[in-house]
């Protein structure tokens, strides 16, 4: 057993531990395993016996639901202080136990552990689909679009790029409440397939248009560009550009003005403005939140 992540628990009111208690019952409903429905009316000793003799199954649990993006960083460092773990009270206080290392680290190698990793990749990647199309959902409406088991491994995770709050969620680079609410009344959505949503939240939908094959002719005409630079130019060019909100079109130009000119080397300026009108063509193709799953050119067009 675990002394040091008893005493670090002992420090805390019966309350906060009684959210541990909450955040492994949640994992338990995904992964059906049994739960103490009545432990939140026990004493605080009996509620920290109850957690310390769950403690590995909690800890396998956290960690098999992890994104495999996540899982390649934590692979990667022997500090594991993230957020992640703070979230799901395996640090306490700024302080990770040496057993719960330990048992982090076990679970890290574990291939059933990393096979269950790989088979919610494509939850995360659907979750992130959906958000991009429409920036803002009740999460009612967004339940019936991923799934309600599926919903469950999402709130666990809780992604840093969207916020789960009452009865909403929403992409968290959308900061303004009335935006918010805006779009969250306005369910008149473009809805897709699932893999449409897929490749939405792997990056890749944009992949098949007319006008994105164009611009990478255009990169391959004036450079020494193969197709193993495509991942380079969409993390650091394409995406940024794609995802910027219609309204921020100026500073979004601006940007992807000043990306263009640290990437590339130009022997003229018609070339760089070439890349640039190549680009805003793909954009006009590519579905907005603002317009809740529909493209620029779709919206003119209406």
């Amino acid at each position: 057993m675990d002394k040091q992540y008893i005493d670090l628990l002992k420090k805390l009111k019966k309350e906060e531990i009684l959210k541990i208690v909450n955040l492994f019952h949640q994992y338990c409903l995904f992964y059906d395993y049994p739960i103490a429905e009545e432990i939140n009316k026990e004493k605080k000793e009996n509620i920290i016996s109850y957690l310390m003799d769950k403690l590995d199954v909690y800890v396998k649990f956290v960690i098999s639901s992890i994104d495999y993006k996540e899982l390649e960083k934590l692979k990667k460092t022997k500090d594991y202080n993230l957020e992640l773990f703070k979230k799901n009270y395996l640090i306490i206080n700024d302080t990770l136990s040496s057993d719960i290392k330990k048992l982090i680290s076990q679970y890290l190698k574990n291939k059933s552990v990393n096979k269950k990793i790989k088979e919610n990749k494509e939850i995360y990647l659907l979750a992130r689909g959906i958000m991009t199309c429409y920036g803002a959902l009740p999460l009612s409406l967004f339940k019936t679009l991923i799934g309600e088991k599926e919903y469950l491994l999402i709130s666990i995770n809780n992604d840093n790029l969207y916020k789960i709050e009452d009865d909403k969620i929403y992409i968290n680079k959308i900061t303004n409440k009335r935006k918010i609410n805006k779009y969250i009344k306005n369910n008149d959505l473009k809805k897709y397939s699932k893999n449409a949503y897929l490749k939405l939240g792997n990056n890749t939908y944009h992949h098949t248009f007319t006008t994105y094959k164009k611009l990478i002719r255009v990169l391959k005409n004036n450079y020494l560009f193969k197709n193993k630079d495509i991942n380079f130019l969409d993390e650091k060019i394409v995406i940024p550009y794609l995802y910027n909100n219609t309204k921020d079109e100026d500073m979004a130009l601006n940007n992807l003005d000043e990306a263009i000119l640290k990437y590339f080397e130009f022997g003229n300026s018609k070339l760089k403005e070439k890349i640039i009108s190549s680009l805003k063509l793909v954009r006009e193709e590519f579905p907005l939140w603002e317009y809740r799953g529909r493209s620029i050119k779709e919206e003119k067009n209406d």
